[in-house]
């Protein structure tokens, strides 16, 4: 049985971005959507874009620093340990600069 989720636009606006908060991820709600989603894994997991803030106007380490600190919040969460296969697309926060 393929079962599929997605998730989207996950991120805290500008004035919410905090440095405690590297990923820029709304982090309270997308750790609780990850937990519940690894109660009965969905085969695969969408992530349909702007998981992050981003709009880097340098040299893309910003965008790089927020992306990797959102894939450790993934990494250390329950689903990130079942057979789900993750596929993320890019949105507008993380091309435009």
């Amino acid at each position: 049985r393929l079962r599929f989720a997605f998730i989207g636009c996950n991120r805290v606006g500008f004035a919410q971005m905090t440095a405690d908060n590297p990923s820029t991820a709304n982090r309270q709600q997308l750790l609780q959507t990850l937990k519940d989603l690894s109660g009965d894994p969905p085969t695969y997991l969408f992530l349909i874009g702007d998981m992050v803030s981003g709009y880097d106007m340098g040299d893309g380490s910003l965008l790089r620093d927020q992306l990797q600190a959102w894939l450790e919040l993934y990494e250390d969460s329950p689903l990130a340990r079942t057979s789900t296969v993750m596929v993320p697309l890019v949105g507008n926060h993380e091309v435009l600069s």
